[in-house]
């Protein structure tokens, strides 16, 4: 399996072609997500390469003629290869320096609403983040570096389900402190969001309400309230 590694980061190095590097992002992520555990002996050379991937990606971002969509496919396809591997390694991938310099700038990138492929990299860089901290005791300090691009997120509204599960891990992992600055920001979004399942609860009972309300008027007025379902018809007996 290392050869097999090296062979495609080798390819990797010498791919001048986004889409080309996405697929072989993607195979690598494939490998990572099949091998398990399996993938610890070939951490060094797997984490070795990632820099290299970043660096080019950065490169191509800072062209003048970079497709934003290509990009954001490269930056997903690296991401979910630290997901992956984070994931199955754990301990031993998030303390792998090169993992931690690719890793840490690429979340911060992807939930950075001023960058424009932020729209598309958010749920699988919230994704890597809550990995990251689901693996560890407590929460790295680049992690808490993350915090200003999350209060950021929540102003924003989209993806708050995802960034409250987030936040639920920093308090698990005694970081509730590192929250205190946005407390107010955190505030307002869960304020909002009770608002919006308070409403989304009261339209449901009012409509069902409603719907009792008719069914009783019906039945006061002798009508069926339920007309796909007729009366019965029962024939006259005759006393002939």
């Amino acid at each position: 399996m290392e050869q097999l590694l090296q062979h495609v980061f080798g390819l990797l190095g010498r791919l001048s072609e986004v889409e080309s590097s996405v697929r072989l992002l993607q195979l690598v992520s494939v490998i990572a997500e099949a091998a398990g555990e399996r993938l610890q002996p070939h951490l060094g050379a797997l984490a070795a390469a990632l820099p290299q991937v970043w660096q080019a990606s950065t490169k191509h971002a800072s062209g003048g003629n970079a497709d934003t969509g290509a990009l954001a496919r490269l930056h997903s396809a690296l991401m979910a290869v630290i997901t992956h591997l984070i994931g199955k390694l754990r301990h031993s991938a998030m303390a792998n320096e090169q993992v931690q310099a690719v890793m840490y700038p690429l979340i911060s990138y992807a939930t950075n609403l001023s960058n424009p492929e932020a729209e598309v990299l958010i749920e699988e860089a919230l994704k890597c983040w809550g990995v990251a901290l689901a693996v560890e005791p407590t929460v790295a300090p680049q992690l808490v570096g993350l915090l200003p691009n999350m209060s950021n997120l929540l102003r924003r509204g989209k993806d708050n389900s995802a960034v409250f599960q987030i936040l639920e891990a920093y308090l698990l992992l005694q970081a509730g402190q590192a929250l205190q600055p946005y407390g107010e920001v955190i505030s307002a979004a869960l304020t909002n969001a009770i608002t919006i399942v308070s409403q989304a609860v009261v339209a449901s009972c009012g409509g069902q309400q409603q719907q009792q309300q008719g069914l009783a008027a019906a039945a006061a007025a002798g009508q069926n309230p339920n007309p796909q379902n007729p009366k019965p018809q029962h024939p006259g007996v005759s006393l002939a």
